[in-house]
């Protein structure tokens, strides 16, 4: 796997050996990061489910402010912390070892209340947990309102439409398949109207 555009293209990613790891394929990273354009640039970006870290590394290189890595494996955090190392990017990295549900009950630091402009959610294709994160999410107090949330799922797993609302406070803006793979994209639409997003400041090249 590569870092695939940015000032990091090129940069070869390590990911965790073992039956259980799925590393987003370049095609299929390369088509979100189309799709989300600059949506996310001067923001922090959160990666749940990490792995290698691969969503996280090519939203910093492509001008995310910083991110903060989630995995409950100590395999994968210790990949993505050399990983971090390799591109020298520590100082605005953070790697957590964590149940990503346990993470996301936790309070919400206040400096970090409303930061994160967009969340990458990647489960192993059997977790089942894409209905529970995204409800846990929409009451997370760390998202910036209008914060992209892209979720990763086996094909047959995509289960909700464009303009559907999974949970109060999300509404799905773009479902694309590739191959086994699909990718739904949720808008945290806060305290506005999820109407808005019909016209509003949803990345035209969706």
């Amino acid at each position: 796997m590569r870092i695939i555009a940015g000032t990091y293209r090129g940069f070869q990613i390590a990911a965790p050996q073992g039956s259980g790891v799925r590393p987003t394929s370049d095609r299929v990273r390369e088509a979100v990061f189309n799709m989300l354009g600059d949506s996310f640039a001067g923001t922090g970006v959160l990666d749940l489910f990490a792995g290698s870290g691969a969503m996280g590394l090519e939203a910093l290189s492509r001008g995310a402010q910083d991110c903060l890595f989630v995995d409950n494996s100590s395999a994968s955090c210790r990949v993505i912390r050399q990983n971090v190392q390799k591109l020298q990017v520590g100082d605005r990295c953070r790697v957590c070892r964590s149940d990503v549900e346990a993470f996301i009950r936790r309070p919400v630091p206040r400096r970090q209340q409303g930061y994160y402009g967009a969340v990458f959610v990647d489960p192993p294709y059997a977790h089942g947990a894409y209905g529970r994160v995204l409800r846990q999410l929409s009451g997370w107090q760390g998202l910036r309102d209008r914060a992209l949330v892209v979720l990763e799922s086996a094909r047959e797993d995509a289960l909700l439409d464009e303009g559907e609302a999974p949970c109060d406070g999300m509404i799905v803006v773009r479902k694309r398949k590739y191959g086994n793979t699909a990718i739904t994209v949720v808008r945290y639409t806060g305290r506005g109207d999820a109407a808005d997003d019909e016209e509003g400041d949803v990345p035209r090249q969706f």
